[in-house]
Parts: structure tokens; C-alpha cells; sequence
């Protein structure tokens, strides 16, 4: 009996042993290696002239993979069709914004200067660019980016000129 006994504990321990070390760690075994996603930042202007500028809004990692979010370890923004883009000055009677930049206001080794905009311009150098990876690096290591965007307008900008700065992303997303 003792023997028995004995026999079923070292049973018992050596099956809980393997169902505990036997198991997969990953919860869903599906999960793709990558996610691409588009996100787009988009800022509306309406200022007086001779006014400052500044607004920021908010990347959110949960909210661009809220499946996966947990899982990214890395951000690869794709080049070429990611974008700063500032529309609307068209409609603008002779449109200056002065010291046009675009900021991570906590890293500040993630920021741009564009100068002085004077018309619709899409932005797609290297420089517009490494800005963009730098704040989706950010992204990813903080899950949270705010992208703060400010410039001097020598000039009023009503509504009905509908002009929009806009940040236009599309990264693929590694996922461990």
C-alpha cells in the first residue's frame, strides 16, 4: 500500500511537472509576425495674424493596434508613402507660417524645423522623414507620442480657407 502510494505522488509531481513546462507561453498562436498600419495626424488652422500656433495631439499605440500592442517591439516607417503635408494655403491672400516646426515635446531629439511655408507642400525628404521614424521610435518604446506642431502666421486663416497640416504615416509594425 505504502508502495502504491508512493508510486502514484511520483506520478502525480512527474505529470504536473509536464503539463506546467509542456505548455505554449503565447496566448494566441496566430499573432502575424508584422501589422502595417496607416495612422494620420491632422491638425486644422485658424489663427489671427502675427499669432503663435501650437497644438498637440496624440499617437496612441493601443489605439493604432489595439489587438497587438502589447506585442510591438519595433516601428518601420514606410518611406514611400509617408508624408508631412500642409494644404489649404491656397486659399490664403499671401500665407507666411514662420518657423514651421513639429515636435515630440518629451524627446527633444525628435524634432523638425521646416522653415517659413509659404504654400501647399508636401514634405517627403529625408530629414521630414527620419523625423517621422524618431517619433514612431518613440511611439514605441513610450506606447504613447504626443506630436506637437507650431509655427508664426503672418497672416489670418479662417475656417472657410480650410487649411490642415496633416502627418501621414504608414509603418509596419514588428510584433514578438
Amino acid at each position: 500500500m505504502k508502495k502504491n502510494l508512493i508510486n502514484w505522488l511520483f506520478l502525480s509531481f512527474l505529470t504536473l511537472g509536464f503539463v506546467s513546462c509542456g505548455g505554449d507561453d503565447d496566448p494566441d498562436p496566430n499573432r502575424p509576425e508584422s501589422q502595417q498600419k496607416e495612422t494620420k495626424l491632422s491638425y486644422s488652422v485658424v489663427i489671427g495674424a502675427n499669432t503663435e500656433y501650437k497644438q498637440t495631439k496624440t499617437l496612441k499605440l493601443n489605439e493604432i493596434l489595439p489587438e497587438y500592442s502589447q506585442y510591438v517591439t519595433k516601428g518601420e516607417l514606410q518611406m514611400n508613402s509617408s508624408n508631412i503635408k500642409v494644404t489649404g494655403l491656397s486659399n490664403v491672400e499671401n500665407p507666411s507660417l514662420q518657423n514651421f516646426t513639429i515636435a515630440v515635446p518629451n524627446s527633444p531629439n525628435v524634432t523638425i524645423t521646416l522653415g517659413t511655408i509659404t504654400k501647399d507642400t508636401v514634405f517627403t525628404t529625408n530629414d521630414a522623414l527620419t523625423f517621422m521614424q524618431k517619433s514612431i521610435d518613440y511611439l514605441v518604446s513610450k506606447k504613447s507620442a504626443d506630436v506637437a506642431v507650431s509655427f508664426l502666421s503672418k497672416t489670418d486663416i479662417n475656417s472657410a480657407e480650410n487649411v490642415k497640416v496633416e502627418l501621414n504615416y504608414t509603418t509596419t509594425y514588428k510584433l514578438k
